[in-house]
């Protein structure tokens, strides 16, 4: 499920996307896109486009809202509810990288950040054998958790 949601993300609005699959799965997702998009805003735009990239945040947020003040499911509203909590941690941490002008994607200030990577299975845990199967990574520093 989570490789299925992972790729249909970009495939719709991200307010209908959140509402489509389990929470866990929701907060998966969305955190891995997070990290590509902000490593992605840095590599290309260095701090500007980190600047850039919180505005896109910032749209996100009040798309949760829209989502929040309408009807919903009880369980839409727990995924909701724990989404925005991570959405705001990470508008939170974007707007520090801003105003202390990060503009590299190895500074201390962003590897220190839990980074959530799907990538190529056994690239982190190595496997005996290899597989055509994805798995999702968490990192910290130079930590790996898969």
């Amino acid at each position: 499920v989570l490789e299925e949601s992972i790729s249909t993300y970009k495939e719709r609005p991200r307010t209908e996307w959140v509402t489509e699959y389990p929470g866990m799965i929701v907060l998966q997702g969305s955190q891995t896109y997070w990290t590509q998009e902000v490593e992605h805003a840095i590599s290309t735009g260095g701090s500007a486009g980190l600047r850039d990239y919180l505005q896109v945040m910032l749209k996100q947020l009040d798309g949760l809202v829209q989502i929040v003040r309408g009807k919903m499911t009880r369980l839409t509203g727990k995924t909701m509810g724990a989404l925005i909590t991570v959405d705001v941690h990470a508008r939170d941490v974007i707007e520090k990288m801003c105003d202390d002008g990060i503009h590299d994607i190895g500074a201390f200030e962003w590897v220190s950040q839990l980074r959530y990577y799907w990538e190529e299975y056994g690239v982190m845990s190595c496997p005996i054998e290899a597989t055509n199967r994805n798995e999702l990574c968490v990192r910290q520093v130079q930590c790996c958790f898969p």
